[in-house]
């Protein structure tokens, strides 16, 4: 064999893998990623929210702070004004987060955000939410920590 047949058979094998490699750095670029905020308000809407506690990943909420939380929540679903009670917290590959949400007609919803369910960047996040009484809502202990849960 030739240099000249060597050289193009490395240049046919480069082409090959190029090929093979573009349509999935095209997927990615597809992915539209939705930041939480967006989705939160969807829910809220955007003006006269009040914010009844948003705990950022370091700031690690006690459980009377949480417990405030949520009867602030209670409050502004019964007099149908929208809230958001946003805990954060960091999984090991995706930012996280989870808390109740009200809107304007007094429903509450428990919610459940994950920026990356996939491990990577390869998929959009995942925004679930349920409806739900505040009083539906527990605060759970995890060692010195604590989070929210729906009640089983």
């Amino acid at each position: 064999m030739t240099t000249f047949q060597h050289a193009s058979i490395a240049r046919l094998v480069c082409v090959a893998l190029v090929s093979l490699l573009l349509p999935r750095v095209e997927a990615a670029q597809q992915i539209q990623k939705k930041p939480l905020q967006a989705y939160i308000d969807e829910v809220t809407g955007r003006e006269s929210v009040v914010n009844c506690g948003e705990y950022a990943v370091s700031t690690l909420p006690s459980k009377e702070a949480l417990q405030k939380s949520l009867s602030c929540a209670d409050d502004s679903v019964k007099q149908r004004k929208p809230s958001r009670t946003v805990l954060h917290v960091q999984g090991r590959d995706s930012a996280l987060a989870h808390g109740v949400l009200s809107d304007a007609m007094g429903r509450a919803f428990f919610f459940e955000y994950d920026s990356a369910p996939c491990g990577g960047p390869m998929c959009a996040e995942r925004f679930e939410k349920k409806v739900c009484r505040v009083s539906e809502v527990e605060i759970l202990a995890y060692g010195t920590e604590y989070r929210l849960g729906l009640k089983r």
